[in-house]
């Protein structure tokens, strides 16, 4: 996979979590936190994994999953940094 088509990735991801948010705030948390949380478990197993045998899963697998905990973390300081609060659905 190419840089190019990764940059594509990121990009679709987070106008789909910015939509998220936009639409209603707490919908947008909790699903950027469960999937964020979801990809980073499943680059810990993998990286685990291929220490303990490594296999012959292409690098830019590793680069896809990285995308997937990387955009809601952007898509929530990019909402941040519009609104200037983070949850109001807090308070």
């Amino acid at each position: 996979m190419t840089n190019q088509r990764l940059i594509e990735l990121f990009f679709v991801q987070l106008i789909a979590y910015l939509c998220m948010w936009l639409y209603n705030s707490y919908f947008g948390f909790l699903v950027s936190f469960i999937l964020g949380c979801i990809g980073a478990a499943i680059l810990l197993f993998s990286s685990i994994s291929e220490l303990i045998e490594p296999s012959r899963v292409p690098h830019w697998y590793f680069k896809v999953i990285i995308t997937t905990i990387i955009a809601p973390l952007s898509s929530y300081l990019i909402y941040i940094a519009i609104f200037g609060k983070a949850m109001a659905w807090m308070k």
